[in-house]
């Protein structure tokens, strides 16, 4: 193999692994971001729905607070089982934005889909359907 041919397989496989490293960081820092939105968000569902509101209300977005009374956030949940599990399947981020779909799940198998909207980690958008009654 003559010097030009090895410098070139050098620079190939430079470039190639320069490219697997920022694909690897990009993913990584996607990962512990969406990590910090993911466990907001589980909190959020876990606290509205078993009856602690100031903790759930208190990551709201101001506007949010405003327009959704702590009398609204009570009579919106009555009735409703608390959910034990939260999980994301679908997370999207742009820019401070970020929105989170999945599934939240009850002792007794009940499941419920949950949206949330985040900007700058506060909740400024949620739905739970259809809310689990209480056994």
């Amino acid at each position: 193999m003559d010097k030009n041919t090895r410098t070139t397989i050098l620079i190939v496989a430079g470039a190639l692994l320069a490219g697997v490293v920022a694909v690897g960081g990009g993913i990584w820092a996607f990962m512990q971001i969406s990590s910090d939105a993911r466990e907001m968000a589980r909190a959020f569902v876990l606290n509205l729905s078993s009856g602690e509101y100031e903790e759930a209300r208190a990551v709201m977005h101001p506007s949010l607070r405003e327009t959704l009374s702590p009398d609204e956030t009570r009579t919106m949940m009555d009735g409703a089982e608390a959910y034990e599990t939260v999980r994301f399947n679908s997370i999207e981020a742009v820019n401070s934005a970020t929105t989170l779909k999945g599934l939240a799940t009850t002792a007794t198998d009940c499941t419920s889909q949950v949206e949330l909207q985040l900007l700058s980690g506060q909740v400024t958008m949620f739905n739970i359907t259809p809310l689990c009654p209480e056994p």
